[in-house]
Parts: C-alpha cells; sequence; structure tokens
C-alpha cells in the first residue's frame, strides 16, 4: 500500500475511534461514497483538491451529501482536515482505513491481471484457493491486462502468482536451455 504517511495516521487515529464502538464498517461505507464521489465528479474532486475553496464550504457539501448521518468520529476528523487544509489526502485517508479495517477483520485485498475478464466462478474459486493458501480472506479486483497472452497473474500482498502463459514459456525455455 503506497498512500501518505499523514493520510495514514489520520487512518489510524479514526480507526481507533470507531473500532471499539463498532461504528468500523459505516465509517468505511461513508468514506466509500466519498471517495466514489470524488472520482466519479470533476466538480466534486475540483472542489476538494482546490485549496481556494473555503473548508467551511467542503464541510457543509459533506453535511448536506450525507444529510447529517455522518458518523461523528468522521465529521470531526473532517473538520481536522478542514483546519489543516489537508482535504487533498481524503482519498488516501480512505484507502489507508480500509486497509486497517481489513486487517481487523483478516482480510487481504489484491489484483488479479488477465487477458480478459474472469467469470464470476473462475474469480471466487481463485480466491478461496489463494485464501485457503495464505490463511486469510482473500478479495481481488481482476484487471484485464491486454499484454498477458493467456492465464493470470494474481498479487496478494508481497505475494506474486504466475500462472500465465508467458511465465510457462519463459520457464519451459530455461529447461530446454539446461
Amino acid at each position: 500500500m503506497k498512500t501518505n504517511s499523514a493520510a495514514q495516521q489520520y487512518a489510524k487515529a479514526l480507526f481507533s475511534l470507531v473500532e471499539p464502538l463498532g461504528k468500523a464498517a459505516e465509517t468505511q461505507k461513508q468514506l466509500d461514497v466519498i471517495c466514489s464521489a470524488i472520482s466519479q465528479d470533476a466538480e466534486v474532486a475540483a472542489m476538494f483538491s482546490n485549496p481556494t475553496v473555503p473548508s467551511a464550504q467542503k464541510s457543509k457539501w459533506l453535511e448536506v451529501f450525507f444529510q447529517s448521518s455522518l458518523v461523528p468520529e468522521l465529521k470531526q476528523v473532517f473538520v481536522l482536515l478542514a483546519a489543516k487544509n489537508r482535504w487533498s489526502l481524503m482519498v488516501d485517508l480512505a484507502e489507508a482505513f480500509q486497509h486497517s479495517y481489513d486487517h481487523s477483520l483478516g482480510i487481504t485485498r489484491g489484483v488479479v491481471r488477465s487477458a480478459r475478464a474472469l467469470s464470476d466462478s473462475a474469480l471466487a474459486e481463485l480466491q478461496a484457493k489463494l485464501s485457503t493458501h495464505l490463511n486469510k480472506k482473500v478479495f481481488l479486483k481482476n484487471i484485464i491486462e491486454a499484454s498477458l497472452l493467456g492465464g493470470i497473474v494474481a498479487q496478494v500482498g508481497g505475494w506474486t502468482f504466475d500462472d500465465s502463459l508467458g511465465n510457462h514459456l519463459r520457464i519451459m525455455s530455461e529447461n530446454l536451455k539446461a
């Protein structure tokens, strides 16, 4: 995970506040909604990244967006971000919070690259096999990579499982040279 260290500190503090209260799942959902809005709406993204937009306006947008149902601890973090003019950390903070939340649940997230989209059943089967191998619950995101001729490359945590055609051909070539 490559996130801003300040965002990691904010996320760690937020998680330590909401987790004992049983609000971690709700907080994660609200952070996901905010990040989705930032990534899908150019105006919202511009507002949060623009230092000339007053923090009060950003806070007001969040209040209206969540219709006052915002987790109070998350609202406190937003007030702090506003006071320090650190709204640009929002996406990194959400990513770091997700990591802390997943860790508390014994979940590891990763990616599986393939030449074409994997079926839901194939993805579920791969997740189950990797979960068994790593002794953790694994969730994978399928990324289509046209440069792969066939097979898959799964990356979970520090592990890479390369079952691509290119890797099989490389191994076969090395074996033939030996």
